[in-house]
Formats: C-alpha cells, structure tokens, sequence
C-alpha cells in the first residue's frame, strides 16, 4: 500500500488504515478487497466498529469463501520420493475443509516455485541462489491427491490442524491475499515448509511457528521437520494414511502367490475382454492387481485414456474392486530428525582413533528408515574429521558435498532402475598402500530386489573419478561395481553390508576394493548406536578398520 512499505511497516500500516476508509466505490480495488485478513485483524484490533467503514462489494472474495466455505485445516505430507530431485525432501500443503462435505471436493493451498529450466543441474543451482519465483495457488484437493499418490508415486498423510474456524476462516484470507505475490524460493530454507507456518501464524499469531527456525542454528528447513514441530507443539492430530498407487501394486505383488501373479500377467498382455473367463476368488485377486497395474501404467502416461478405459472395464466388470488395504508405516513425525552429529572411535590398521562427524540433512539408506520412504539416500555436507591419540594428528577424514539415490526394488510389474551419485572429498588407499586426500565423483545405476520379506539387496554399474595430488597422473577414471544389501530385523534393528570393486586404468592401473559392513541399533527417536568395519584391499594387502559410533539427530 505504501510506496516504502516492503520496508517500512509504520508506512504500511498507516497506509492501510487510511485504505480502509477509501470510497467503497473502489470495490474490487478496495484495500478491504485487496487485503481482507488484514482489515478484518485491524478492524478488530483497533475496535473500529463496521458500520464506521465502507462496505465495498468485493465479489470475488464472496465467491471464494462460498465455493471453499473454510471450517477446518489439515496438513498435508506428500512423502519424500528418492526417484526424482523435486521430490526427495517431501512436500507440504495445506487442505481447507467445508462442513459436511468430502475433503476431495475441498481446497488446497500450495506454494511451490515456478521452474523455468528443465535442466536439474540449474534447477538446485536456481534453488540454492533463489532464482526462482515461489507463488501460493489454491487447487481443488483431488488433483493434487492424484497428482502425488499416482503420478509422482508419494505416500500421502493427512494431520488435521487443532484450530478453530474462526481462525481456519482468517488463515484462508490470507492465503487469498498472497495469491498474486511473488516471493524468492529457496530449496534450504525459504520454501513450501516454512512458508506454510506463516499462513497458520495468520490463523492463530500467537503461535510464532517460523521464529523456531530462525532461532536455530541451521538454516535448513524442510518439511518433515515442520510437521515434526507442530506435532510436538500438539497442533497436529493421528494422522490418515493413504498409499501411492505404485506401493500398492508392489504390496500386492508381493503378498499374492504366483498363481495370483502368473494369472494378472496374462489378463495384461491381452487387450480384449476377460469377464467370461473369471471363475475363481484367485482369478478375481488377480483381476483386482491386473486393474490396478493399469491405473499405475495410465498415470504414467503408458498407455491412451481410451486404451486404460478399455482395458479397465474388461478387468473390473465382474470384480468387485476393492481397495488394497497396504498396512500403515510409522508416520513420518516418529522418525528422527533432519541434522546430525556423531562421535566414534575405533582402529584403523591397529592405530586408535577419535572421529567427529556433522550433516546437516538429511537421511541416507543406512540410517534406520523408521518414519522415512524406504530405499532412498540424500545428503549434504556429510563431514568426518579424526584424530589420532597416537601421532596426535588431526585430518579430514571424509567431507561428502552431495549424495543422493534411489534404491526402490522392481517387481514383475515395474520395472525401475536404482542409481546414485556422489562427490566430495575422502581418504583413499592408492597403489603405494597409503591414504591420500582426494576429491571423487562416482555415478550408477542398477537394480534393486526386495529378499526374506524386508530385506534389499542391489547393484550398480559405476563411472568413477579421482582427482589429487597424490595420483601419478593427478587425475584417475574407471569402471566400478557396487553390491549391497539393508536387512532391517525390526523399527530399532538394522545391518547393511557393501561391496566395491573399482579399476583406475589412467593413472594408478589398479584395482581397489573395499568391503564395509555394520549394525546400527536406534536407542530412542534421535539417538542411535552402530557398530562397523571396513577392510580396504589394495595392492600392497588389506587395510581393516573398526568402529563403534553414536549418532544424535537433532
């Protein structure tokens, strides 16, 4: 309203109040119309009677509130998806639910940036700088429902907000005050998660959610980490739980014999019309995973709509489908914390060491994945530094910029491959059987299988770089495999083994190996204990090393 008011906020705030008594003639262009949550809070808070004020005819904020008619708020998780870089941190937004009426003809409030570059390198550089524009839109529910639980393959939980609807009412207003605004996104901070505490501030401003994170000493914000924070503030109630459509193709998969299987893969390769052939309770199992298979395949645009009704309606017209009722994981407010902080000792080639280590965000496949989706690894700044009793050395042991992958497991109806990467800087056994500093960057891609239940076992075919002083040749490549499996024995219990075997053909013309395996125990939510050994094979023998560390998440 005021030319300085960015900046200023006596300006602003003087400025809307003399807007507030501007001719109601303005209507739509009426500071009461512009800024209806602002005016109603000010009218209220300076005890400004109505009838003092003009009574512009704002119809677009009439029609808003009659097509939403706000009366409760829930928040909602689409989980992390590992498959993708847009969606490994999870998601959050909120649902504005009308007395008496199905949340899915009900409204969602999004913010989200706008991307203007396809490429994902430029995409986390934009992200990182804010580069991008982030905006607030409001969507009917079910295609945003759709858009996450089929398209992008995301878990969804549901926490309905203890506010009241006065304070649900006030909170929409100013979600429709926002929806033309424009602000810098930031993936770390200033993003979807953090943004939304200020639109529940607007409903109750007591509560001061966003001066937690401001007040802490990381900058990172994500948005497991907000629903973690309104849980504890008892803001949030139980959760209501609802599957991607790809974990329950998987979960059928796997708990159907391979009769169930053997069947549904026929009833897909054949286009045409299978109800005169259903004749058993086993045949109508497979009818049900037959058509929900088809669903997944049409939302990942696999086949024509006219194709998936035809097919749909051949599986689905003698069979009752019903709903796969896949059991709920834990939520994602029990798992731990983004950050890290550890301390270990162990010995590295019978030397005793000392190792601290911090990572800021955010989980990786061998941290126990109680409240997170399963299979996938995205860090930043994950360093180690040790020290050495002994020589009384102190040295950076590892510093990993960014890791990130996707380990999900196939199964005989999706077909998706696991990759990662990673770059940084570590300690590495080169050919003259001592560790040098060097910066690395590796990539693969392989696949994943599920084993004994719980179990994930996979591979990947890797490109591997070496850069430092001390290679012969400053700078190595080469081919790699890696082998691994996570065997989690219950929600506390969790073993990892892995296997690398790598050859340097440009400057060190060797092969190296290396074999890590551990056992992590959690102790509470945000504590945990493991237990590991690595045994390095390089040209000159084996260099074994064992730890045990302790883990804070915070």
């Amino acid at each position: 309203m005021a030319v300085d008011g960015q900046r200023d906020r006596k300006a602003e705030l003087t400025a809307t109040i003399q807007g507030l008594f501007a001719p109601a003639e303005l209507a739509e262009d009426h500071t009461s119309c512009r800024f209806p949550a602002r005016a109603a809070w000010l009218a209220k808070t300076l005890q400004i009677p109505l009838e003092d004020l003009p009574q512009p005819h704002c119809r677009a904020n009439r029609d808003f509130l009659e097509r939403i008619a706000p009366h409760e708020a829930v928040l909602v998780y689409p989980a992390a998806a590992f498959q993708g870089l847009g969606a490994m941190f999870g998601h959050t937004l909120l649902r504005i639910d009308a007395k008496g009426r199905s949340p899915l003809i009900s409204y969602a409030v999004n913010y989200s940036a706008l991307m203007t570059d396809p490429n994902p390198l430029v995409q986390i550089w934009y992200g990182l700088k804010g580069g991008f524009k982030g905006y607030f839109t409001l969507l009917p529910y079910y295609q945003k429902l759709n858009e996450y639980k089929e398209m992008e393959e995301r878990d969804v939980w549901e926490y309905r907000l203890d506010l009241k609807p006065d304070e649900v009412l006030m909170m929409s207003l100013h979600a429709l005050e926002l929806r033309k605004i424009a602000s810098d996104y930031y993936f770390l901070d200033e993003n979807c998660a953090l943004n939304l505490l200020f639109l529940i501030e607007a409903g109750r401003p007591s509560l001061r959610l966003a001066d937690h994170f401001w007040e802490q000493s990381s900058t990172w914000v994500v948005p497991s980490a907000t629903v973690k924070l309104l849980w504890d503030m008892s803001l949030l109630k139980n959760p209501a739980y609802t599957p991607s459509l790809s974990r329950q193709v998987d979960y059928l998969a796997r708990n159907s014999t391979e009769a169930v299987v053997d069947r549904a893969t026929f009833l897909l390769s054949r286009p045409g019309d299978n109800r005169k052939e259903t004749a058993s309770p086993s045949d109508g199992m497979a009818q049900n995973l037959a058509a929900m298979v088809v669903q997944y395949r049409f939302s990942k645009l696999l086949m024509t709509q006219e194709e998936f009704q035809t097919r749909y309606k051949a599986l689905a017209a003698d069979n009752n489908l019903k709903a796969t009722l896949v059991p709920e994981p834990v939520p994602p407010h029990e798992g731990h914390s983004v950050g890290r902080v550890e301390f270990a000792g162990g010995f590295q080639e019978g030397k005793p060491f000392l190792e601290l280590g911090w990572r800021p965000s955010y989980h990786s496949i061998d941290d126990i994945g109680r409240g997170y989706p399963e299979g996938g690894t995205l860090n930043f700044l994950d360093i180690k530094g040790r020290y050495y009793p002994g020589t009384g050395s102190v040295r950076v042991q590892s510093a990993e910029i960014m890791g990130f992958g996707s380990f999900l497991p196939t199964n005989p109806f999706i077909k998706q491959n696991s990759w990662a990467m990673h770059t940084g800087i570590a300690q590495r056994y080169l050919d003259d059987g001592n560790e040098h500093l060097l910066y690395y960057f590796d990539m693969g891609m392989g696949r994943s299988h599920r084993y004994a239940s719980s179990g994930l076992a996979y591979w990947l075919a890797k490109a591997n770089i070496l850069a430092g002083g001390g290679l012969k040749k400053d700078v190595d490549i080469g081919p790699g495999i890696e082998i691994g499996a996570i065997q989690p024995f219950n929600e506390k219990w969790q073993g990892h083994i892995k296997a690398e075997l790598t050859y340097f053909g440009v400057s060190e013309r060797a092969i190296s190996g290396k074999i890590t395996a551990g056992i992590n125990r959690m102790v509470d939510q945000n504590n945990c204990i493991s237990l590991g050994s690595t045994v390095d094979a390089v040209a000159r023998g084996y260099r074994p090393s064992g730890f045990v560390r302790w883990q804070t998440y915070y």
